[in-house]
């Protein structure tokens, strides 16, 4: 039911803003470009619903992972099964640099203090 709901749901976006392609010559040959039809927020929702719907219905969808950084919402299709973080430059940079801080802090911690305050 609730796939039969979603699926209708991403039709009806996609049917408000139908996507027609386009043929024109150039100077280089044929190209084709895709153009919709309806309001600016139809034609947003109708690339979105056709953009969920592919990615729905490639199998690549199991293996979806949200991002290890604490802080991060954002979702992502891993290019390397070992890949943990949404961006390697981004949340990957920064959790490296909080994990070395906890490691420092620690040993600093554990490590007795050679100065005497007097």
């Amino acid at each position: 039911m609730c796939s039969e709901l979603t699926s209708l749901a991403l039709e009806h976006a996609q049917h408000a803003a139908p996507a027609i392609t386009h043929l024109r010559w150039e100077d280089t040959g044929l190209t084709a470009v895709r153009r919709r039809t309806g309001t600016p927020g139809q034609r947003l929702a109708a690339e979105l619903a056709e953009s969920t719907a592919h990615l729905l219905a490639d199998l690549a969808v199991t293996t979806i992972r949200q991002c290890d950084a604490y802080d991060c919402v954002i979702w992502f299709l891993p290019t390397n099964p070992r890949r943990r973080w949404c961006s390697a430059a981004l949340c990957g940079n920064r959790m490296r640099v909080a994990r070395h801080y906890q490691r420092r802090r620690s040993e600093k911690l554990r490590t007795p203090s050679t100065h005497c305050r007097g």
